[in-house]
């Protein structure tokens, strides 16, 4: 069970590093509207593959040494990078499914939109949806005591 999460971070960033390479490398690539939003959906799920490979690295650490030496730091902010990652992907979605609304209601006015705008805003939302994660995180957490496990709920 620890090591699953090893193959979905490698294919992740690989992945959606590939998506993001494309978007950077072909100026034809940056002129569709939506694009945009693609690609910051590669950055979000990019941020979740290295968050699992972040869990599935402090698993593996626990299975093979049988050692559990985290502080609740490590066990707030190692899984928290998954967190980030997923709370930019499901804004980014919900900010594509908007955008393929758009252009579906009105096909005519959708190419004279400002797509890039609303793209760059759904991207900072994003950004501001995972950071939040961290800062309900570590609201009253006392990072002074040792904890027995990583959990959150007491």
């Amino acid at each position: 069970m620890q090591s699953t999460y090893i193959p979905i971070g490698i294919f992740g960033i690989f992945g959606n590093a590939l998506v993001l390479i494309a978007y950077l490398s072909y100026k034809k690539m940056r002129a569709i509207d939506c694009a945009h939003l693609i690609a910051a959906l590669s950055v979000g799920n990019v941020i979740s593959g290295f968050g699992a490979l972040l869990i599935s690295a402090s698993r593996l650490q626990i299975a093979i040494f049988n050692d559990f030496n985290f502080s609740r730091f490590n066990c707030i902010f190692g899984a928290v990078v998954v967190f980030i990652g997923l709370e930019m992907s499901q804004a980014i979605t919900m900010a594509i499914a908007i955008d393929r609304l758009k252009a579906v209601s009105d096909p005519f006015a959708y190419p004279v939109a400002k797509n890039r705008l609303f793209a760059g805003i759904s991207f900072v939302v994003s950004i501001l949806a995972g950071l939040s994660n961290i800062i309900l995180s570590v609201v009253g957490v006392d990072f002074s005591t040792q904890p027995s496990r990583c959990n959150w709920c007491k």
